[in-house]
């Protein structure tokens, strides 16, 4: 159980970053980055798992991959303008 803490090891980073470089991050974007690293890889585990065919989780996956990056790339700069970024 405790796996699936690992990919919050990704906020390392920022974290990094926050402490020697000055980013620009408070607890409520860290609590939102984890939300989401952590809801898509237990997705991305969920259909790995589970699903029988391998072109159907490749497809799932990259699926899921994909709408990760868009939704990290809209909270970061708002790429859509929409409200959900805060535009």
């Amino acid at each position: 159980m405790i796996k699936i803490f690992y990919p919050l090891l990704i906020l390392l980073f920022p974290l990094i970053g926050k402490i020697f470089f000055k980013l620009d991050w408070n607890v409520f974007d860290f609590l939102v980055m984890a939300l989401l690293i952590l809801s898509f890889s237990i997705l991305i585990n969920l259909a790995l798992y589970y699903l029988k065919s391998s072109k159907f989780k490749f497809l799932l996956v990259l699926i899921l991959v994909t709408t990760f990056i868009l939704i990290w790339a809209e909270l970061a700069v708002g790429i859509f303008g929409t409200a959900f970024a805060g535009s």
